[in-house]
């Protein structure tokens, strides 16, 4: 049982991997140019958390509602 909900888990995140990577690369190409500030580099990476936590947030919400729908 623990190594199904984990291998869910693991299913999970990789579902939503390529949002995360979209976030990253995005931080990337915005914080590469090079007339960016440190001060601007920042703010991009604290803008940066946000949409990773949100989409951390959705992971956490989707393991319960797979795990209840697997178990009917």
């Amino acid at each position: 049982d623990k190594k199904w909900k984990s291998g869910l888990k693991v299913d999970i995140e990789k579902s939503l991997r390529s949002m995360v990577n979209e976030v990253k690369q995005n931080l990337n190409d915005t914080s590469s140019n090079a007339l960016t500030s440190t001060v601007e580099r920042e703010r991009l990476s604290q803008e940066h958390v946000t949409p990773v936590k949100s989409i951390r947030n959705i992971a956490e919400e989707q393991f319960p509602v797979v795990l209840q729908r697997e178990s009917q």
